[in-house]
């Protein structure tokens, strides 16, 4: 959940230019959708990343912050891989803050 919480507050600034954008490059599909309805992270095969890349050109100017997002979605993630899963003294203390800065709500989650 939390990588998708940091998806969704980099999607929060997106503009509908923006995404009309995304969509006409084909960045964006059904397949995009779905990953952002069923908390998942979406796939990418070989042939997906060729047609994606085509795109991008056109969408040079929302790539940093589209890359920015995603790196840091994806160092959220295996940040939470790393839970601890056992009690250790300072094990849960040493997680939290572990975390990726920006990762870490506006709520102070």
């Amino acid at each position: 959940m939390a990588y998708y919480d940091v998806i969704r507050r980099h999607t929060e600034s997106v503009s509908v230019r923006e995404l009309n954008l995304m969509l006409s490059a084909g960045l964006l599909g059904p397949a995009e959708v779905l990953s952002g309805l069923v908390p998942e992270v979406p796939g990418m095969t070989p042939r997906m990343a060729v047609f994606k890349l085509r795109g991008v050109t056109r969408l040079l100017p929302a790539m940093p912050g589209l890359i920015g997002a995603g790196v840091l979605a994806s160092r959220t993630q295996r940040h939470f891989e790393r839970y601890p899963t056992a009690f250790r003294q300072g094990s849960l203390e040493a997680w939290v803050k572990a975390t990726p800065p920006r990762a870490r709500s506006s709520s102070g989650g």
